[in-house]
């Protein structure tokens, strides 16, 4: 079954997924400094100011600089926006199966505002007649403080594997100015964990979030989502860094097939460093995402984890749809087994990205990228369908509800309406051969005369 906003959803119930994906956020408040980032246009945005619309004349400075004009851009907390641009997703497959779904998975984190807009997510998935599933991660300096001192690093790890273990089996209460919401209601759907790396060497605090995460999923069997920012702009060193990191959580019993690296995009380009780094990926079984499709189409700049890195090597230009497209279908073609392991998405994060300010917007892979792959890549409908529906619902498809936990042996079960509960003197009561929880079915039984009770 499939953790999302809403509950839980039967994968026959999806219709496609779109595995990496921005629904309501408020980047724009936490984001760190970056290259792309003009001093003198880029400030603090209230939240007001967000409620505008973006004009035209302003398109050519976002496309250069996505925090432009005082970071309206990456504000996406406008409730009819949103709305549009999924209704657009949910009437694209509305005549497709009259029960299923397209399923969205939104990355949002706490710290941009995962929480704050869970209300209204809820009410704009429902309206807009799709699926949309949250993420939980592991803010690691913001557990680490609560640590009392001497606490060992096994310890630690085990820490950090609770806090996402109940978020993703037991929900998690999002305050928001709506009031909390009941978290039993909202659990979320797969772990997405930012790293920004500096070396290939491993320091302790990797190893000990490693462990953690390893610790979740093996428990929990959920996606593990990792993205990648770097100090360094080398393209080897990253790819050094990554191959550390996954082997680490391999180390610690990660499974493999459920591991997603994101950003692949930025390896898409047909060299032979790039080939043999897919391939290596590929065959360590872990699942590549390639989620930038359609966003050079708007903006010069793809940003990374921008909460958390002010490093230039966390922005660049994102490639051109055909560049990514090129290189899916030519993992696909080297070798079948490929596909399984692909992954593809949009990642709408920019408010330009919308169709109403001449973005793809949500459908944009079912509207054009999917032609693309099936006229000019010679990809089949069903390859095609296991990379945009297959593929993410095997990972999602993780969650069995926890088992009812045993009732104490002193419990008695009450003779009108069946429920389990502690006997306590003065609270319950007993008369002829049956047993009640309380006044209200004692009262109901009386009325009936204490007849006797139906098998």
């Amino acid at each position: 079954m499939i953790r999302t906003v809403a509950g839980i959803v039967a994968p026959e119930a999806v219709a496609q997924v779109l595995p990496h994906e921005h629904v309501l956020h408020r980047i724009t408040a936490h984001a760190a400094p970056t290259a792309t980032t003009n001093n003198s246009s880029s400030t603090s945005v209230a939240p007001s100011s967000s409620l505008n619309g973006i004009r035209n004349e302003d398109l050519q400075a976002y496309r250069v600089s996505p925090l432009a004009l005082g970071g309206q851009n990456l504000v996406l907390e406008k409730e009819d926006e949103a709305f549009r641009e999924l209704e657009i997703l949910g009437q694209a497959f509305k005549d497709d199966r009259a029960h299923a779904r397209p399923l969205v998975v939104d990355v949002t984190l706490p710290i941009e505002g995962r929480d704050t807009f869970m209300a209204t997510r809820v009410q704009v998935a429902q309206k807009a007649n799709v699926h949309v599933a949250v993420v939980t991660t592991c803010a690691f300096e913001k557990i680490a403080a609560t640590f009392p001192m001497g606490l060992s690093p096994i310890d630690q790890s085990e820490r950090l594997a609770k806090v996402m273990e109940t978020e993703l089996m037991f929900g998690f209460t999002a305050a928001n100015s709506e009031g909390a919401l009941n978290a039993a209601q909202i659990g979320a759907g797969a772990i997405y964990q930012q790293i920004h790396v500096t070396t290939h060497i491993l320091e302790e605090k990797d190893t000990i979030l490693a462990r953690g995460i390893a610790l979740a999923q093996c428990r929990t069997h959920a996606p593990v989502y990792l993205s990648f920012s770097f100090d360094t702009t080398t393209k080897s060193e990253q790819q050094q860094c990554i191959l550390a990191w996954i082997h680490e959580l391999l180390r610690h019993d990660a499974k493999s097939d459920k591991i997603v690296v994101c950003h692949m995009d930025r390896w898409s380009d047909d060299n032979d460093a790039n080939t043999a780094f897919l391939q290596t990926l590929l065959h360590l079984g872990v699942n590549l995402l390639f989620n930038m499709i359609g966003l050079s189409t708007v903006s010069d700049v793809a940003l990374i984890n921008p909460c958390i890195t002010a490093s230039t090597a966390a922005t660049f230009e994102p490639p051109r749809d055909r560049t990514i497209a090129n290189c899916v279908a030519r993992l696909i073609h080297q070798q079948g087994s490929n596909l399984n392991q692909l992954l593809i998405s949009t990642t709408l994060q920019q408010r330009i990205q919308y169709q109403r300010y001449g973005g793809g917007g949500y459908a944009y892979l079912d509207t054009f990228f999917k032609q693309r792959l099936l006229q000019h890549h010679d990809i089949s409908d069903t390859q095609l369908q296991q990379l945009t529906t297959g593929n993410p619902l095997r990972l999602l498809s993780w969650y069995a509800p926890p088992a009812a936990p045993d009732v104490p042996k002193e419990y008695l079960k009450c003779s009108i309406c069946k429920q389990d509960f502690e006997p306590i003197v003065g609270e319950y009561f007993t008369k002829f051969a049956y047993t009640y929880c309380g006044t209200k079915c004692l009262r109901r039984h009386s009325r009936r005369g204490f007849t006797p009770l139906d098998p």
